[in-house]
């Protein structure tokens, strides 16, 4: 949750960015307009996916991201003897 704030800060301002061209009229807006959407959309779920799925993963699938701990091995060979 550390980086709610630049995440949210970063979406909304590119979102805002982009409402000129979604909601704009004009010469060119047959073009400009489907394009805005679709970056719009697009910014909205890859802002969602951040925030609400890969959190998600990663309580289900990271625990086997942490190394297990092995017990140490105990040398169980006595001092002098040597095996061959």
């Amino acid at each position: 949750m550390e980086r709610l704030v630049a995440i949210l800060m970063t979406a909304l301002s590119s979102a805002l960015g982009m409402m000129p061209l979604v909601i704009g009229s004009g010469a060119g807006k047959e073009i400009l307009q489907p394009l805005a959407i679709v970056v719009l959309g697009g910014l909205f779920t890859s802002t969602a996916l951040t925030l609400l799925v890969l959190p998600a993963l990663y309580i289900q699938f990271g625990k086997f991201l942490v190394p297990k701990k092995t017990q140490p091995t105990i040398n169980t060979e006595i001092a002098g003897e040597v095996s061959f």
